[in-house]
């Protein structure tokens, strides 16, 4: 306790910290909604005091917090807690993302201590100082890819990416199921997800236009079994 005591003596002189001349739930929980209102609005959380400990050399409040936010909010929050001029240290942070439907909102509990002494500073001489931010953007709660549902195909037809081209004309395709069953195309006409758009009799192969999750992809078959 005595080393981290001097940490924090280091930290004051390096960073400008200030202890608070004292503590309690009111003061701590008026600086949190300072906080909030100023650096990370929609902040809701629940806040109670857990633990008090002094020993005439170290004086100190531990609350816990819990709540949900968007990430950056959260994060904007964390940061102040860290380089405000008031003495808090996170002892325990846990944040989950239990909504899938709102990737950017967490829920997060934390665990803090307000540190205080009788030389301290008044609470209320003490002002925020605007901080600049460099955040990451990345969201760890959202998938890095997003992949949408994919549009039900009309089942009765052919799905050409599980069939087998067989035989082709100057005008038409014939392509093989997996049943056995043998589709006979013409030049337009549909498949699922799309449809044949070109016959290339010389080359023995056929080309059909899909669109799939939105993308659209040209898709080749040919009478020596390529596709791609």
């Amino acid at each position: 306790m005595l080393e981290k005591l001097e940490n924090l003596k280091q930290a004051k002189l390096r960073e400008k910290k200030v202890l608070l001349k004292t503590d309690n739930s009111t003061i701590t929980f008026d600086y949190f909604l300072k906080l909030s209102k100023v650096f990370s609005q929609n902040l809701r959380f629940n806040f109670s005091q857990s633990k008090k400990y002094t020993d005439g050399k170290t004086n100190y409040n531990e609350y816990m917090i819990t709540g949900n936010v968007g990430l950056m909010n959260l994060q904007k929050f964390i940061l102040n807690l860290e380089q405000q001029k008031p003495i808090y240290t996170i002892e325990d942070l846990a944040i989950a993302n239990r909504n899938s439907a709102k990737s950017d909102s967490v829920e997060f509990s934390m665990k803090l201590n307000a540190y205080y002494d009788q030389s301290g500073s008044p609470y209320d001489k003490i002002e925020l100082s605007y901080l600049p931010y460099h955040f990451y953007r990345f969201n760890y709660f959202r998938p890095i890819m997003e992949i949408e549902e994919q549009a039900t195909a009309d089942p009765n037809l052919l799905n050409v990416k599980k069939s087998k081209l067989i035989g082709l004309t100057h005008n038409k395709a014939f392509l093989k199921e997996a049943n056995g069953i043998i589709n006979i195309l013409n030049i337009g006409d549909p498949v699922a997800y799309g449809k044949l758009s070109y016959i290339d009799s010389e080359n023995q192969e056929v080309i059909f236009e899909l669109e799939i999750y939105d993308k659209k992809e040209i898709y080749k078959m040919s009478l020596k079994g390529d596709k791609s």
